[in-house]
C-alpha cells in the first residue's frame, strides 16, 4: 500500500473511528489509544480486507475488538489501576484539561498536514501558457 493512500483513509476516516471508540469508552485518553492503535493494525491487515462491508466499518470492527480486548483485560485488574491518571500528582480535573489541550492540537497537526497535502497539488502561481 502507498503511503499517500493510507494518508488519505487516516484523514478520513480518524475522527469517525475516534468519536466511536469515545461512545464506547467515555474517555477521550483511551479513544485516542485504541484510535491510533486501529489504525496501526490496520496497516497490516489492509490486504485481509474483502470489501464485503464499508472500510469505516471494518476499521471500527477493528477498534471495537481491541476496546473489548482492553475491558477484558481490565477486568481482572483492582479497580484502583483500571483507569489510571496519566500523571498521578494532577487531580482528575486537571487530567482533563490535558486531555482536551492534547486532542486540540492533535486536530491542529491533522489539520495542518492536510493544508500541506493540498498545497502540494496547487501550484504556488497560474501558469502562462
Amino acid at each position: 500500500m502507498q503511503v499517500d493512500s493510507f494518508d488519505h483513509i487516516y484523514q478520513s476516516y480518524f475522527d469517525p473511528v475516534y468519536r466511536y471508540v469515545l461512545s464506547l469508552s467515555g474517555s477521550s485518553q483511551i479513544a485516542e489509544e485504541i484510535t491510533q492503535e486501529t489504525f496501526f493494525k490496520a496497516i497490516g491487515s489492509l490486504d485481509q480486507f474483502q470489501g464485503k462491508s464499508s472500510l469505516k466499518s471494518w476499521l471500527c470492527a477493528i477498534a471495537k475488538n481491541l476496546w473489548l480486548s482492553e475491558q477484558r483485560k481490565k477486568k481482572d485488574m483492582p479497580i484502583d489501576d483500571a483507569l489510571p491518571l496519566s500523571d498521578p500528582s494532577i487531580g482528575p480535573e486537571e487530567a482533563i484539561v490535558r486531555q482536551d489541550e492534547s486532542m486540540r492540537i492533535h486536530r491542529l497537526l491533522h489539520h495542518h498536514a492536510s493544508n500541506q497535502r493540498e498545497s502540494r497539488f496547487q501550484p504556488s502561481s497560474p501558469r502562462l501558457l
